[in-house]
């Protein structure tokens, strides 16, 4: 049961993950030719399974973010398997991992967690070695929206993203982080925008109104307030600046 994208490696070799399956059921790391021939590097550790984000380091090592305990794993090429860290609220509230990190720099990583200062979801910055480092480049919320879902880089530094919910609507947004440490929303999505087509009885009116009535709900008690579409400062850094996501 593989989840997720795959990333490649040295010599054309494909990485991923799958969901179930391994010595704890849990899922397995595993390694693919282009011939086909499938390797199983090594099984998730217990209560761990992974949705698919995983990124090959730099230093030869794989990162496998668990959709179940909110962890970090390093898995060696040799196999073994190392807990990095546990990423959760403010009340230890742990969201499920399920985007894989950007490496920027040899051995910093930038990821997204749906937990935070207000448990609406972060940007953070993690340095593995020698010893875990993670630093909060920002929390989502109030304003924003909620629950990010993977990064990718801006072409002046910075990144961009989406979340699931939130926004004017509750239907998510994109958003970017600025080299700066300023998040702001690009396109709050509507119901137009994810269902074009008119709405044609009261069923169906009735329908969507509690579909969105139910999205808005689940922002709610993810903490969502509602976004206005402009510039607004981030959570202060935990660690560091939050201009250290500027380009090496």
């Amino acid at each position: 049961m593989p989840q997720g994208a795959l990333v490649r490696g040295p010599g054309g070799v494909l990485y991923g993950v799958t969901f179930l399956g391994g010595a704890n059921i849990t899922g397995t790391v595993f390694r693919v030719t282009e011939a086909g021939v499938l390797t199983t590097i090594a099984s998730m550790p217990a209560g761990a399974h992974s949705e698919g984000g995983v990124t090959l380091g730099s230093d030869g090592n794989l990162y496998v973010m668990s959709l179940t305990d909110s962890s970090v794993y390093k898995v060696a090429p040799d196999g073994s398997v190392g807990l990095v860290t546990t990423l959760t609220g403010p009340g230890g509230e742990r969201g499920g991992l399920d985007a894989p990190m950007l490496e920027v720099g040899a051995g910093v990583f930038y990821g997204v967690a749906p937990v935070g200062a207000h448990n609406m979801g972060e940007v953070f910055r993690l340095v593995p070695a020698p010893s875990p480092v993670v630093t909060i480049i920002g929390s989502f919320g109030p304003a924003g929206g909620a629950n990010p879902r993977g990064l990718i880089r801006a072409s002046g530094g910075g990144f961009y993203g989406v979340t699931t919910l939130g926004g004017d609507s509750a239907y998510g947004t994109v958003f970017k982080l600025s080299a700066a440490g300023v998040l702001f929303t690009v396109r709050s999505f509507t119901q137009d925008d994810i269902s074009p087509a008119p709405l044609s009885s009261g069923l169906a009116d009735g329908f969507e109104r509690d579909h969105l009535s139910r999205r808005v709900a689940a922002g709610e008690r993810r903490g969502h307030a509602e976004s206005r579409d402009r510039r607004v400062p981030l959570t202060p850094p935990t660690a560091a600046r939050a201009d250290a996501i500027r380009s090496p």
